[in-house]
């Protein structure tokens, strides 16, 4: 049921919570080629990934093959919507006394970039905006602070900073 009316921007919110993003290759076709008929999507947001990182995890090359499916088989069900992937975060390790960027982060951003680039679609790097590497800590330690002491997720002043930023970024892109 959509109950959609009129202009504006409305959001359409497919949340798999702890999920690097290839399972929606297990929509069915017909499902999406639904959607598409009855919604005119202008523009498909991606923000997969950081679950993918793991600690153990030191080859992406699955995740990139999985990910530019996913991003092919939308492009196909949507022609006309503009896709956009957004990379993880910065997420920090405990290294001796100090917070720092996990290894694991930036292979995947490498292969995250590696995924726009394959796929040929838009990308926002989350992780160079937020600060690049061990910015994470400086979210927390902010005053305000705008992460969780846990180092992984933001809190809500530093998602909706991040969200402002996304916004700027949209509006600003030529």
């Amino acid at each position: 049921m959509s109950l959609e009316g009129g202009n504006g921007v409305y959001i359409d919110n497919f949340p798999l919570r702890g999920n690097s993003g290839v399972d929606l290759n297990s929509i069915p076709a017909n499902v999406l080629k639904d959607f598409s008929k009855m919604l005119d999507y202008n523009l498909i947001i991606l923000e997969f990934g950081l679950n993918a990182a793991g600690s153990i995890t030191t080859d992406y090359d699955w995740y990139e093959r999985e990910m530019v499916k996913v991003i092919k088989r939308f492009q196909d069900v949507y022609p006309n919507a503009g896709i956009l992937m957004i990379t993880a975060h910065d997420k920090s390790v405990k290294k001796g006394a100090d917070f720092v960027t996990d290894p694991a982060v930036v292979k995947l951003l490498k292969s995250q970039m590696q995924i726009a680039k394959t796929a040929n679609i838009a990308l926002w790097n989350m992780f160079e905006a937020m600060g690049g590497l061990n910015s994470m800590s400086k979210w927390v330690d902010a005053n305000p602070p705008l992460a969780f002491k846990d180092y992984i997720h933001f809190n809500g002043q530093g998602a909706r900073k991040i969200a402002g930023m996304l916004f700027d970024a949209i509006l600003g892109a030529k």
